[in-house]
């Protein structure tokens, strides 16, 4: 029965990689997680006043897709500001909070016995990442795909300003210049079978 559980979960998280990485692309990041979140929250309520075995395995499927949502399209948006070469350390680090909240499952889990309490208690911590998205900015690349360049330009002036530093007149000239083909691309989900590499990694997340 718990093994049910847990893969109706994982497979929501499955379900909400795809559904919530296409969803990203066509309406942005910001407004996928804040939605994710909320609904977060609001499964998360919902799966604590479950009535029955059904509507308690549904709601977990649907709680695993919000959570891919979340960490999924953030990571993509965390990605679209950071350089290649600092890719792995940002990749990296947010994992850690994930590790932390594990570690700190077990410890909730101790003091809290009854189900629906812990239920409620582990989704609180959102609330605060909901908040938390009233700072965050829009992905500039999936601004300028859009051809929203001047928001592109207000959120490197703001970086600029945040960081102290001075913006050449050539990162004005650029961003105004590029071509939304330099930054799309054709790939389709057949794609991820057009190599043996490909077809690998794909397999490999799929099943981890």
């Amino acid at each position: 029965m718990r093994a049910l559980i847990r893969s109706v979960f994982m497979a929501g998280v499955m379900a909400g990689c795809i559904v919530m990485g296409m969803i990203s692309d066509k309406f942005g990041r910001k407004k996928v997680i804040i939605v994710s979140c909320m609904a977060n929250i609001a499964m998360s309520a919902l799966v604590a006043l479950s009535a029955s075995y059904t509507m308690y395995i549904t709601l977990r499927f649907l709680l695993g897709a919000t959570c891919a949502g979340i960490y999924v399209v953030a990571y993509t948006l965390s990605m679209e500001f950071i350089g290649p070469s600092k890719r792995n350390v940002v990749g990296m680090s947010m994992s850690l909070p994930f590790t932390l909240a594990i570690a700190l499952l077990s410890i909730t889990g101790y003091f809290l016995t009854q189900w629906r309490a812990f239920q409620v208690a582990i989704s609180l911590p959102l609330v605060p990442c909901l908040i938390a998205t009233r700072f965050l900015d829009e992905s500039a690349r999936w601004l300028l795909v859009h051809k929203r360049k001047e928001e592109v330009i207000d959120i490197i002036e703001t970086a600029a300003k945040m960081n102290k530093v001075v913006i050449p007149d050539a990162i004005y000239a650029e961003t105004n210049n590029i071509e939304v083909s330099e930054l799309t691309s054709q790939a389709t989900l057949k794609d991820l079978l057009a190599s043996r590499v490909i077809l690998r990694l794909t397999l490999n997340l799929c099943c981890s």
